[in-house]
């Protein structure tokens, strides 16, 4: 995806799965900070407990979840 990019989901889907990886030829890694947040029915983060990120790694629901494999975060 380029930046910026948006992916509309089907209406009913249940149950998807986004895996990230990257390299880089770079001498030391580049930084990657992973976020997600959820949508309202009014298109809007109803509060911040819907964002996801490393420190906040489920939204309240559960509908979303963020888990890292490996040893880095």
């Amino acid at each position: 995806m380029v930046p910026g990019a948006v992916i509309d989901l089907p209406a009913g889907l249940a149950r998807f799965t986004v895996n990230l990886s990257w390299s880089s030829a770079r001498v030391t890694a580049p930084e990657v900070d992973v976020v997600a947040f959820e949508l309202g029915t009014d298109e809007k983060v109803p509060s911040d407990d819907e964002f996801v990120f490393f420190n906040q790694p489920s939204s309240p629901d559960g509908a979303l979840t963020l888990s890292i494999d490996g040893d880095r975060e």
